[in-house]
């Protein structure tokens, strides 16, 4: 008789060996000096420094605002001044007619922040806000 070719296979033989290892516990978690809490959250850093732009945003009733380039113009025997016209810009949320608020840019195309008109230099809060544009006329 002819040998005929396997057509099964043995199972595989698989061993697994555990074993506790001395020092792999986990600590109790009431006696443990381990920090298992966030941290506090970082200090909100206000932006301080001469701003590179300012806007003086003045409500005129409705959801619209006007904001009006800061400019300082040279005495009118030196040069005329010639400032551009105030950009339209959406008012910010609870704002009354006739309200004024100040918007700064510290850096050249860096992000605008919005602070009261009577803050003192360097000690009033500084809010995010958006950038006055002339391009689209509605941001902010």
């Amino acid at each position: 008789m002819r040998n005929r070719p396997r057509r099964t296979f043995a199972a595989p033989f698989i061993l697994t060996i555990a074993a506790a290892v001395p020092g792999c516990t986990r600590p109790d978690p009431a006696t443990s000096t381990i920090r298992t809490e966030n941290p506090p959250p970082p200090d909100v850093v206000t932006p301080e420094g001469d701003p590179y732009q300012t806007w003086t945003v003045q409500s005129s009733g409705g959801e619209m605002c006007d904001a009006y380039l800061d400019v300082d113009c040279p005495p009118p025997e030196e040069a005329t001044c010639n400032p551009p016209p105030p950009a339209v810009v959406a008012c910010p949320g609870g704002f009354a007619e006739g309200q004024q608020i100040r918007v700064l840019q510290l850096e050249e195309g860096g992000p605008c922040y919005s602070e009261a008109m009577d803050c003192a230099e360097g000690g009033c809060d500084r809010q995010p806000s958006a950038c006055p544009s002339w391009d689209t006329g509605t941001d902010m």
